[in-house]
Parts: C-alpha cells; structure tokens; sequence
C-alpha cells in the first residue's frame, strides 16, 4: 500500500509539472528512491545515473523528465518533498564539465531512507 501511494504521488507530481512547463529551456526531473548512506544523482540531457558514494547500495530508483536538460549553463536546483537527509546541488552544468549537474543525497542516519525530488531548471 505504501509502494501504491508513493507511486501515485510521484505519478501526479510529474503529470502537473508537465502542464506548468514555461517556455525556453527550463524543465525538471524527478526522482524517487532509497538512500543508505550518500548517493549521486548524474544528469545530462535526458540521462539520470544513479553512484552510492556511502553505504549500502540500493535498488535504482525511478524518475520522469519532463524536458531534455540543455547544453548550455543552466541554474539546477533541487527541492526534496520526501526524505529525512541532506539535498544539495553539487556541480552546476557548465561547459567545463561537459554541462553535467550533480545532486547529492547524504542520508546520516542509520538503516535506508526513501527519497522523493524535484530537481529543476532554468
């Protein structure tokens, strides 16, 4: 039942955030899993590549695009909606890094946590 509700939420945060869409080069990604220690999100373009930096590995979790990420310097940010870690952004999209943004999720507190973002830009 929890699996069913966590689902659905994530369903209907994607589904509203398509039709909000601005124009131009903004968009966003969102992102559900489980965190046992501290986990990196990789995004470029339409790609999400999950990295357990610490602790147990977990099974990869899921996530919806509603826009291609661009090729350009773009502000990534992230907002989290469900989870009891840490969310920073750790590397902006930039030319230099072949315009890859980096969110990290650091859970510090024992056993695995469930995690729901929004990562956005603009």
């Amino acid at each position: 039942m929890r699996l069913f509700l966590f689902s659905a939420v994530f369903a209907v945060m994607a589904c509203t955030s398509a039709f909000a869409q601005d124009a131009g080069n903004s968009g966003r990604v969102f992102w559900r899993g489980t965190v046992d220690g501290t986990v990196q999100l990789t995004i470029v373009g339409l790609s999400l590549e999950e990295k357990t930096i610490a602790g147990k590995p977990q099974a990869a979790g899921g996530y919806s695009f509603t826009a291609r990420m661009p090729g350009e310097a773009i502000a990534v940010s992230v907002a989290k909606t469900e989870g009891r870690g840490n969310v920073t952004v750790v590397q902006q999209p930039s030319a230099e890094n072949g315009f890859t943004a980096i969110i990290e999720i650091v859970d510090s507190k024992g056993g695995t946590g469930d995690y729901m973002l929004n990562i956005s830009w603009k």
